[in-house]
């Protein structure tokens, strides 16, 4: 497999990112017909503290992985990235082991004091093991990534979800007549499945498609001293490590702390877990839309910005802060116009059922500051910043739970105050992201292709999406089709006349 380039790379991993993202949409749409929004509530409370316990198995190592085995291969060591990704594979097998020994034998005592709704244990039972599973894929996953080979990744995102969709569908309309608690576990059953056939697939691609070393290569492989190898390893997964547990630990408070607060305003636990299962299984789940292409930046940005700095090449660094920079804005502009138009006939057609366009509506107004967030948080991690991006992220997550806590409880916000919170958290780590990029290696971009442009089109796209719906004078959910088809289209029309994206600089790109 040959080198990708950081465009090129990104654009495997969005194309991936974007089948995933309509299948999930497509199955998430199905599964919530099918089992309710208080079903999902049930599966959405789980989620977050499994993710939280991944992290911490994985521990950073991962994305240290990708950092470490880029710089190595910027020297032409290749047995040197070889070297990196066994430990960490040892690491990472004996880690995920032992935590999923340990969950199995806590279970009871983490239903019994986390969760106000005892309903979620099977869910949880299942997701279990996926933790080892996913453990020793991220091994590979790193080491593919730090070679800038995005399609092993891409390949394996796709199967995984493909098994998830018919696994998962199938089983929750299996176990429904049991109960919604069952149908959640059912969701639970195929996303286990997905993550074992793409660690099968993964070993495949690796066994059959890795880069051969060279009978002199060898030498230099055991030449490095592990112990160095595993200092630089968790020199930089330690703060990735904390990063991840700050911002998992607080959707894990969330998923607790929600449903209390809502019960403040007067509600039952049975309303509190249904209107949370709209907030984060639809709301949220339509605001992370363009996050396929934010997170596959974000991916190829550590690698490559990495590798940048090794071969002391600022111009290259630069250049790809900029392109980054300049493509969440243009995909994030016309998000917000849509989610602000259109929250209620979104969430109708996609999940029949209009009340999620409450949160969603609000959530829109910090949409771009969330892309902003995934995409500088790529970058700091790439230039090694990852202790400030902890403390970023430590700042936003304080802001969130604390604006959750009072907003939520009020009886004229209720999930509008979480969304609110949300927001203020998205806004405060962009924010310092930015300015710690700005103060570690500057950039300037061209204000008007860049944001003006972009801005201005996406007003344009928004008075026209207004009107065309005022004079459709409609509520046919269905009609919000064209319409985003005719002001998106001239949205891209505009960018083309006025040369904020050109074809002759997406073909340079992807070279």
């Amino acid at each position: 497999m040959t080198k990708q380039t950081f465009l090129k790379g990104a654009i495997i991993l969005v194309t991936a990112s974007f089948y995933n993202r309509l299948l999930g949409f497509i199955y998430k749409i199905l599964v919530i017909r099918l089992i309710g929004t208080e079903g999902i509530g049930l599966y959405e409370m789980v989620f977050p503290f499994y993710i939280l316990v991944l992290v911490i198995t994985t521990a950073g190592v991962p994305l240290a992985i990708s950092k470490l085995v880029a710089e190595e291969m910027a020297k032409d060591n290749l047995s040197g990235a070889y070297r990196i990704f066994r430990i960490a594979l040892s690491f990472l097998t004996v880690a995920g082991a032992t935590v999923t020994l340990i969950l199995y034998k806590t279970l009871p005592f983490i239903i019994d004091h986390f969760y106000s709704d005892p309903r979620v244990y099977w869910s949880f039972w299942v997701m279990i093991p996926a933790i080892f599973i996913i453990s020793v894929c991220s091994a590979f996953r790193g080491f593919f990534q730090g070679l800038q080979q995005m399609t092993p990744t891409a390949v394996s995102q796709v199967v995984e979800q493909t098994i998830r969709f018919f696994v998962g569908l199938w089983f929750a309309n299996y176990f429904l007549p049991y109960g919604v608690e069952f149908a959640a576990m059912g969701m639970a059953i195929g996303m286990a499945a997905g993550e074992f056939i793409g660690l099968l697939l993964m070993i495949g691609i690796f066994l059959f498609k890795r880069p051969r070393l060279q009978p002199h290569e060898r030498s230099r492989t055991r030449s490095l001293r592990a112990l160095s190898v595993i200092k630089g390893i968790f020199y930089l997964a330690f703060p990735i490590t904390l990063t991840r547990i700050v911002y998992s630990t607080s959707m894990t408070i969330q998923a607790s702390l929600v449903p209390q607060r809502l019960q403040a305003t007067g509600l039952s636990i049975r309303e509190a877990t249904e209107m949370f299962g709209q907030y984060s299984g639809i709301a949220v789940t339509l605001l992370h839309l363009p996050t396929m292409v934010t997170v596959s930046l974000a991916i190829t940005l550590v690698p490559a910005i990495s590798e940048a700095i090794t071969a002391g090449n600022s111009h290259q660094i630069m250049q790809r802060i900029n392109q980054a920079l300049r493509i969440t804005l243009i995909l994030g502009l016309p998000s917000v116009v849509i989610f602000l138009l259109f929250p209620y006939r979104l969430s109708e057609l996609l999940f029949a059922t209009s009340s999620a366009g409450v949160p969603l509506k609000v959530l829109a107004w910090g949409a771009l500051f969330l892309y902003l967030q995934q995409t500088t948080t790529g970058i700091l991690q790439g230039l090694g910043k990852v202790g400030t991006s902890l403390f970023n992220a430590a700042c936003g997550a304080a802001i969130t739970l604390t604006g959750i806590y009072y907003l939520t409880a009020l009886p004229d916000l209720g999930i509008r105050g979480t969304a609110i919170a949300a927001n203020m958290g998205f806004f405060i780590v962009a924010t310092l992201n930015l300015l710690t990029i700005w103060q570690t290696v500057g950039f300037r971009i061209n204000f008007i292709k860049t944001f003006l442009t972009p801005a201005g089109a996406a007003l344009i796209m928004a008075f026209t999406a207004y009107y065309m719906d005022n004079y459709l004078q409609t509520y046919n959910p269905w009609l919000i089709l064209p319409i985003l088809g005719f002001s998106g289209g001239l949205y891209l029309l505009i960018l083309v006349l006025t040369k904020s994206i050109s074809i002759n600089q997406f073909q340079r790109f992807i070279k």
